[in-house]
Protein backbone atom coordinates (compact mmCIF):
# COMPACT_ATOMS: atom_id res chain seq x y z
CA UNK A 1 0.00 0.00 0.00
CA UNK A 2 1.52 3.54 -0.48
CA UNK A 3 2.85 4.97 2.22
CA UNK A 4 0.79 7.94 3.24
CA UNK A 5 3.01 10.77 3.62
CA UNK A 6 1.92 14.62 4.11
CA UNK A 7 2.67 16.83 1.69
CA UNK A 8 6.29 18.12 3.10
CA UNK A 9 7.27 14.81 4.41
CA UNK A 10 7.23 13.93 0.76
CA UNK A 11 9.42 16.27 -0.18
CA UNK A 12 11.55 15.61 2.15
CA UNK A 13 12.17 12.38 1.72
CA UNK A 14 12.14 13.04 -2.04
CA UNK A 15 14.77 15.21 -1.38
CA UNK A 16 17.10 12.48 0.92
CA UNK A 17 16.27 9.37 -1.29
CA UNK A 18 18.66 11.77 -4.12
CA UNK A 19 21.39 12.27 -1.88
CA UNK A 20 21.60 8.53 -0.84
CA UNK A 21 20.72 7.17 -4.01
CA UNK A 22 24.05 5.86 -4.53
CA UNK A 23 24.25 3.79 -1.18
CA UNK A 24 20.49 2.99 -0.95
CA UNK A 25 19.56 -0.85 -1.70
CA UNK A 26 16.31 -1.70 -3.01
CA UNK A 27 15.51 -3.50 0.17
CA UNK A 28 16.14 -0.64 2.24
CA UNK A 29 14.29 2.15 -0.03
CA UNK A 30 10.90 2.46 1.54
CA UNK A 31 9.40 5.91 2.26
CA UNK A 32 9.42 5.33 6.17
CA UNK A 33 12.76 3.93 6.55
CA UNK A 34 13.47 7.22 5.12
CA UNK A 35 11.32 9.46 6.88
CA UNK A 36 12.39 7.89 10.56
CA UNK A 37 15.65 9.25 9.61
CA UNK A 38 14.21 13.03 9.06
CA UNK A 39 12.18 12.43 12.49
CA UNK A 40 15.20 11.61 14.07
CA UNK A 41 17.74 13.89 13.13
CA UNK A 42 17.04 17.52 13.43
CA UNK A 43 18.36 19.98 10.61
CA UNK A 44 19.26 19.88 6.81
CA UNK A 45 18.24 17.37 4.87
CA UNK A 46 22.14 17.37 3.72
CA UNK A 47 23.04 16.67 7.55
CA UNK A 48 21.08 13.76 7.74
CA UNK A 49 21.71 12.42 4.54
CA UNK A 50 25.58 12.37 5.54
CA UNK A 51 24.27 10.34 8.75
CA UNK A 52 21.79 8.35 6.86
CA UNK A 53 24.96 7.53 4.42
CA UNK A 54 27.41 6.16 7.05
CA UNK A 55 24.39 3.87 7.92
CA UNK A 56 23.80 2.76 4.35
CA UNK A 57 27.42 1.98 3.95
CA UNK A 58 27.72 0.01 7.09
CA UNK A 59 24.67 -2.11 5.82
CA UNK A 60 26.33 -2.81 2.25
CA UNK A 61 29.85 -4.37 4.53
CA UNK A 62 30.57 -7.65 5.44
CA UNK A 63 28.08 -8.12 7.67
CA UNK A 64 25.11 -7.30 4.93
CA UNK A 65 22.58 -6.10 7.25
CA UNK A 66 19.87 -6.81 4.26
CA UNK A 67 19.85 -10.15 4.48
CA UNK A 68 20.19 -10.65 8.34
CA UNK A 69 16.35 -10.82 8.72
CA UNK A 70 16.17 -13.88 6.23
CA UNK A 71 18.53 -15.77 8.70
CA UNK A 72 17.30 -17.05 11.82
CA UNK A 73 18.43 -15.64 15.48
CA UNK A 74 21.13 -18.24 16.59
CA UNK A 75 23.85 -16.95 17.44
CA UNK A 76 25.07 -18.25 20.99
CA UNK A 77 24.58 -14.55 22.68
CA UNK A 78 21.11 -14.66 20.78
CA UNK A 79 19.96 -17.80 22.20
CA UNK A 80 21.13 -17.02 25.74
CA UNK A 81 18.59 -14.37 26.36
CA UNK A 82 16.20 -14.67 23.69
CA UNK A 83 13.56 -11.81 23.17
CA UNK A 84 9.99 -11.94 21.96
CA UNK A 85 9.17 -10.19 18.58
CA UNK A 86 5.58 -10.07 18.37
CA UNK A 87 3.53 -9.05 14.81
CA UNK A 88 0.71 -6.43 16.73
CA UNK A 89 0.27 -5.35 19.76
CA UNK A 90 -3.55 -5.47 19.54
CA UNK A 91 -4.22 -2.51 22.07
CA UNK A 92 -2.03 0.08 20.01
CA UNK A 93 -2.91 1.14 16.09
CA UNK A 94 0.53 -0.64 14.08
CA UNK A 95 2.35 -1.47 17.03
CA UNK A 96 5.01 -4.08 17.13
CA UNK A 97 5.97 -5.04 20.46
CA UNK A 98 9.23 -6.49 21.55
CA UNK A 99 10.03 -7.82 25.08
CA UNK A 100 13.34 -7.69 26.31
CA UNK A 101 14.76 -9.86 29.58
CA UNK A 102 17.35 -7.92 30.00
CA UNK A 103 17.43 -7.59 33.66
CA UNK A 104 18.41 -11.58 33.98
CA UNK A 105 20.20 -11.78 31.17
CA UNK A 106 24.19 -12.64 31.71
CA UNK A 107 25.40 -9.75 30.93
CA UNK A 108 29.02 -10.25 32.53
CA UNK A 109 29.31 -13.82 30.96
CA UNK A 110 28.34 -12.68 27.47
CA UNK A 111 31.47 -9.94 27.73
CA UNK A 112 33.47 -12.70 29.18
CA UNK A 113 32.46 -15.46 26.31
CA UNK A 114 32.32 -12.61 23.06
CA UNK A 115 34.31 -9.96 21.56
CA UNK A 116 32.26 -6.68 21.60
CA UNK A 117 32.05 -6.01 18.10
CA UNK A 118 30.41 -10.14 18.19
CA UNK A 119 28.06 -8.75 20.81
CA UNK A 120 26.96 -5.58 18.34
CA UNK A 121 26.80 -8.40 15.02
CA UNK A 122 24.13 -10.05 17.81
CA UNK A 123 22.51 -7.30 18.44
CA UNK A 124 22.25 -6.02 14.63
CA UNK A 125 20.48 -9.74 13.91
CA UNK A 126 17.43 -9.00 16.50
CA UNK A 127 17.59 -5.44 15.14
CA UNK A 128 17.47 -6.17 11.38
CA UNK A 129 14.09 -9.23 12.37
CA UNK A 130 12.99 -6.38 14.07
CA UNK A 131 12.83 -3.36 11.44
CA UNK A 132 11.83 -6.08 8.98
CA UNK A 133 8.16 -6.59 10.86
CA UNK A 134 8.07 -2.79 10.94
CA UNK A 135 8.48 -2.93 7.86
CA UNK A 136 6.17 -5.59 6.99
CA UNK A 137 3.68 -3.51 9.22
CA UNK A 138 3.90 -0.15 6.98
CA UNK A 139 3.94 -2.28 3.52
CA UNK A 140 0.38 -3.92 4.64
CA UNK A 141 -1.38 -0.47 5.98
CA UNK A 142 0.06 2.12 4.14
CA UNK A 143 1.11 4.05 7.83
CA UNK A 144 4.40 4.45 9.51
CA UNK A 145 4.33 1.52 12.21
CA UNK A 146 6.63 1.82 15.96
CA UNK A 147 7.82 -0.73 18.21
CA UNK A 148 7.05 -0.49 21.87
CA UNK A 149 10.01 -1.96 23.49
CA UNK A 150 9.23 -3.50 26.93
CA UNK A 151 12.19 -3.95 29.35
CA UNK A 152 11.88 -6.76 31.73
CA UNK A 153 14.21 -5.80 34.39
CA UNK A 154 13.69 -8.80 36.88
CA UNK A 155 16.72 -10.02 38.37
CA UNK A 156 18.83 -7.00 37.93
CA UNK A 157 20.70 -6.33 40.76
CA UNK A 158 22.60 -3.05 42.40
CA UNK A 159 26.63 -3.26 42.48
CA UNK A 160 29.88 -1.82 41.40
CA UNK A 161 29.91 -4.05 38.57
CA UNK A 162 26.21 -2.66 37.27
CA UNK A 163 27.61 0.84 37.51
CA UNK A 164 30.64 -0.67 34.98
CA UNK A 165 28.14 -1.98 33.15
CA UNK A 166 26.40 1.06 32.16
CA UNK A 167 28.95 3.43 31.99
CA UNK A 168 31.37 1.22 29.30
CA UNK A 169 29.70 -1.75 27.61
CA UNK A 170 25.94 -0.65 27.78
CA UNK A 171 26.68 3.07 27.39
CA UNK A 172 28.73 2.10 23.35
CA UNK A 173 25.47 -0.13 22.44
CA UNK A 174 23.32 2.54 23.18
CA UNK A 175 25.38 4.87 20.75
CA UNK A 176 25.92 2.22 18.50
CA UNK A 177 21.80 2.03 18.35
CA UNK A 178 21.07 4.91 18.30
CA UNK A 179 23.93 5.66 14.96
CA UNK A 180 21.84 2.78 12.84
CA UNK A 181 18.55 2.00 14.32
CA UNK A 182 16.27 5.58 13.91
CA UNK A 183 13.45 6.59 15.34
CA UNK A 184 12.17 2.52 15.24
CA UNK A 185 10.96 2.61 19.21
CA UNK A 186 8.08 5.13 20.11
CA UNK A 187 8.35 3.77 23.77
CA UNK A 188 10.87 2.13 26.21
CA UNK A 189 8.21 0.15 28.59
CA UNK A 190 10.17 -0.47 31.92
CA UNK A 191 8.50 -3.54 34.07
CA UNK A 192 9.28 -5.22 36.91
CA UNK A 193 11.53 -2.02 38.20
CA UNK A 194 14.00 -2.41 41.25
CA UNK A 195 13.89 0.73 43.43
CA UNK A 196 17.41 1.32 42.28
CA UNK A 197 16.66 1.59 39.05
CA UNK A 198 16.07 5.80 39.73
CA UNK A 199 19.72 5.66 40.78
CA UNK A 200 20.54 4.28 38.11
CA UNK A 201 18.16 6.34 35.61
CA UNK A 202 20.03 9.53 36.86
CA UNK A 203 23.33 8.01 36.05
CA UNK A 204 22.39 6.60 32.52
CA UNK A 205 19.84 9.93 31.43
CA UNK A 206 22.71 12.57 30.54
CA UNK A 207 24.00 10.07 28.18
CA UNK A 208 20.54 9.26 26.08
CA UNK A 209 19.43 11.68 23.57
CA UNK A 210 16.64 13.88 23.91
CA UNK A 211 14.19 11.37 22.44
CA UNK A 212 14.91 9.18 23.92
CA UNK A 213 14.58 10.31 27.23
CA UNK A 214 11.34 11.30 26.51
CA UNK A 215 10.35 7.82 25.26
CA UNK A 216 11.33 5.76 29.09
CA UNK A 217 8.40 4.75 30.86
CA UNK A 218 8.82 3.40 34.19
CA UNK A 219 5.60 1.09 34.89
CA UNK A 220 4.78 0.70 39.00
CA UNK A 221 5.78 -2.03 40.78
CA UNK A 222 2.82 -3.61 42.21
CA UNK A 223 0.76 -3.16 39.44
CA UNK A 224 2.90 -3.24 36.16
CA UNK A 225 0.63 -6.69 34.93
CA UNK A 226 -1.86 -4.40 34.88
CA UNK A 227 -0.65 -1.36 33.05
CA UNK A 228 1.87 -3.09 30.91
CA UNK A 229 -1.89 -3.94 28.89
CA UNK A 230 -2.42 -0.85 27.81
CA UNK A 231 0.57 -0.86 25.61
CA UNK A 232 -0.46 -4.71 24.25
CA UNK A 233 -2.80 -7.60 24.80
CA UNK A 234 -2.28 -9.94 26.96
CA UNK A 235 -1.45 -12.48 24.01
CA UNK A 236 1.74 -10.79 22.93
CA UNK A 237 3.15 -10.82 26.09
CA UNK A 238 5.31 -13.47 27.65
CA UNK A 239 3.94 -16.61 30.03
CA UNK A 240 6.63 -16.15 32.48
CA UNK A 241 5.21 -12.63 34.07
CA UNK A 242 2.10 -15.40 34.96
CA UNK A 243 1.73 -15.88 38.56
CA UNK A 244 -0.11 -18.98 39.74
CA UNK A 245 -3.77 -17.31 40.30
CA UNK A 246 -3.81 -16.06 36.92
CA UNK A 247 -2.40 -17.40 33.86
CA UNK A 248 -3.26 -14.57 31.18
CA UNK A 249 -0.21 -14.10 29.41
CA UNK A 250 -0.14 -15.99 26.83
CA UNK A 251 3.33 -15.83 24.30
CA UNK A 252 6.29 -18.25 24.78
CA UNK A 253 9.57 -17.25 25.55
CA UNK A 254 12.62 -18.81 27.01
CA UNK A 255 14.21 -17.48 30.25
CA UNK A 256 17.64 -16.16 30.31
CA UNK A 257 20.26 -18.65 30.90
CA UNK A 258 24.15 -17.64 31.87
CA UNK A 259 27.37 -17.98 29.66
CA UNK A 260 29.38 -21.11 30.53
CA UNK A 261 32.42 -20.41 32.47
CA UNK A 262 34.98 -22.90 30.97
CA UNK A 263 33.88 -20.78 27.50
CA UNK A 264 35.19 -17.28 28.90
CA UNK A 265 38.25 -16.11 27.18
CA UNK A 266 40.33 -16.04 30.41
CA UNK A 267 39.81 -20.29 30.70
CA UNK A 268 39.97 -20.92 27.16
CA UNK A 269 43.91 -20.47 27.70
CA UNK A 270 44.17 -19.21 24.00
CA UNK A 271 48.09 -18.47 22.58
CA UNK A 272 48.49 -14.95 21.64
CA UNK A 273 49.68 -14.73 18.34
CA UNK A 274 53.77 -14.51 18.22
CA UNK A 275 53.83 -12.17 15.63
CA UNK A 276 51.98 -8.96 17.22
CA UNK A 277 52.78 -5.59 17.00
CA UNK A 278 52.05 -2.88 18.96
CA UNK A 279 51.24 0.75 18.10
CA UNK A 280 50.06 4.01 20.56
CA UNK A 281 47.56 6.29 19.07
CA UNK A 282 47.32 10.15 20.74
CA UNK A 283 43.60 11.16 22.11
CA UNK A 284 41.64 11.97 18.68
CA UNK A 285 43.95 10.56 16.55
CA UNK A 286 43.64 7.11 13.82
CA UNK A 287 46.55 5.29 11.86
CA UNK A 288 45.84 2.72 8.87
CA UNK A 289 47.20 -0.15 7.81
CA UNK A 290 47.51 -0.99 4.11
CA UNK A 291 47.05 -4.03 2.73
CA UNK A 292 47.34 -4.67 -0.89
CA UNK A 293 45.15 -7.66 -1.95
CA UNK A 294 43.67 -9.30 -4.92
CA UNK A 295 40.42 -10.63 -5.52
CA UNK A 296 40.19 -13.97 -3.39
CA UNK A 297 42.80 -12.60 -0.64
CA UNK A 298 42.08 -13.14 2.72
CA UNK A 299 42.84 -10.77 5.69
CA UNK A 300 42.44 -11.67 9.19
CA UNK A 301 43.35 -10.24 12.39
CA UNK A 302 43.55 -10.56 16.26
CA UNK A 303 42.96 -7.10 17.99
CA UNK A 304 43.45 -6.32 21.46
CA UNK A 305 43.36 -2.44 23.35
CA UNK A 306 43.87 -1.02 26.62
CA UNK A 307 41.26 1.75 26.07
CA UNK A 308 38.02 2.45 23.92
CA UNK A 309 38.90 1.50 20.35
CA UNK A 310 37.25 2.52 16.87
CA UNK A 311 38.10 0.32 14.68
CA UNK A 312 37.04 -0.80 10.72
CA UNK A 313 38.14 -1.93 7.50
CA UNK A 314 37.79 -0.24 4.68
CA UNK A 315 39.16 -0.41 0.97
CA UNK A 316 39.62 1.73 -1.72
CA UNK A 317 41.62 2.06 -5.21
CA UNK A 318 44.18 4.56 -3.83
CA UNK A 319 46.97 3.73 -1.81
CA UNK A 320 47.83 7.17 -0.26
CA UNK A 321 43.41 7.71 0.27
CA UNK A 322 43.06 8.80 3.87
CA UNK A 323 39.30 9.51 4.25
CA UNK A 324 37.18 7.14 5.49
CA UNK A 325 34.12 8.74 3.69
CA UNK A 326 35.62 8.05 0.38
CA UNK A 327 36.26 4.27 0.91
CA UNK A 328 34.30 1.62 1.09
CA UNK A 329 33.27 0.05 3.70
CA UNK A 330 34.26 -3.51 3.80
CA UNK A 331 33.53 -4.02 7.44
CA UNK A 332 31.65 -1.66 9.88
CA UNK A 333 33.43 1.48 11.25
CA UNK A 334 32.46 1.14 14.90
CA UNK A 335 33.33 4.22 16.45
CA UNK A 336 33.86 2.88 20.38
CA UNK A 337 34.20 -0.57 21.65
CA UNK A 338 34.65 -0.46 25.30
CA UNK A 339 37.81 -0.72 26.79
CA UNK A 340 39.98 -2.56 27.84
CA UNK A 341 39.01 -5.22 25.44
CA UNK A 342 37.89 -8.06 27.85
CA UNK A 343 37.94 -10.40 24.55
CA UNK A 344 40.23 -9.55 21.58
CA UNK A 345 38.29 -9.09 18.14
CA UNK A 346 39.10 -11.69 16.13
CA UNK A 347 37.72 -12.08 12.30
CA UNK A 348 38.67 -11.75 8.42
CA UNK A 349 37.45 -10.63 5.05
CA UNK A 350 37.49 -11.74 1.79
CA UNK A 351 38.59 -9.68 -0.89
CA UNK A 352 36.12 -9.06 -3.39
CA UNK A 353 38.44 -6.26 -5.88
CA UNK A 354 41.84 -5.82 -6.55
CA UNK A 355 42.54 -2.75 -4.42
CA UNK A 356 43.98 -1.55 -0.95
CA UNK A 357 42.46 -2.62 2.29
CA UNK A 358 43.00 -0.81 4.92
CA UNK A 359 42.61 -1.21 9.07
CA UNK A 360 41.72 1.82 10.54
CA UNK A 361 42.44 2.50 14.65
CA UNK A 362 41.19 5.42 16.14
CA UNK A 363 41.48 6.79 19.75
CA UNK A 364 38.06 9.00 20.36
CA UNK A 365 38.41 9.73 23.74
CA UNK A 366 40.47 12.51 25.70
CA UNK A 367 42.93 11.23 27.58
CA UNK A 368 46.23 11.77 29.24
CA UNK A 369 47.65 8.23 27.84
CA UNK A 370 47.47 6.72 24.67
CA UNK A 371 45.77 3.88 23.03
CA UNK A 372 48.13 1.29 22.92
CA UNK A 373 46.44 -1.42 20.59
CA UNK A 374 48.20 -4.69 20.26
CA UNK A 375 47.72 -6.79 16.99
CA UNK A 376 47.91 -9.29 14.42
CA UNK A 377 47.43 -9.31 10.88
CA UNK A 378 47.72 -12.03 8.51
CA UNK A 379 47.11 -12.12 4.08
CA UNK A 380 46.31 -15.37 3.14
CA UNK A 381 46.58 -15.31 -1.17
Amino acid sequence: MKAQLNEEEEKQVAQLRKLVEHNLTDYYDTDFNLLRWLQGHPGSVESVAEKLNEHLRARSSSWKLDDLWRQPVTHNINVHNEILIEDLSYVRDNIVVVVDQCGSADHRGMLQTHSFDEVLLATCYEQEHILHRVMEVEHLTGRQAWVVYVMDLNGLEYSKYLYELTLGPTRCMVDFLCAHYVEIVKCFVLVNVPPFVNALWTLIRPFLPNRTKQKIQMLSSSNWREEILKYASADALPTTWNISTEQRFKADLARPFPFEEENFHCNRKEEVPTDCKTVYINAHKNIMLDFELCVGNELSWWITANMDLAFGVFCSDRKDETNTKKMKVVYPNLVRLPGPLVVPLKGSITAENNAYYKIYFANTRTSWRPLAVTYSIIVKK
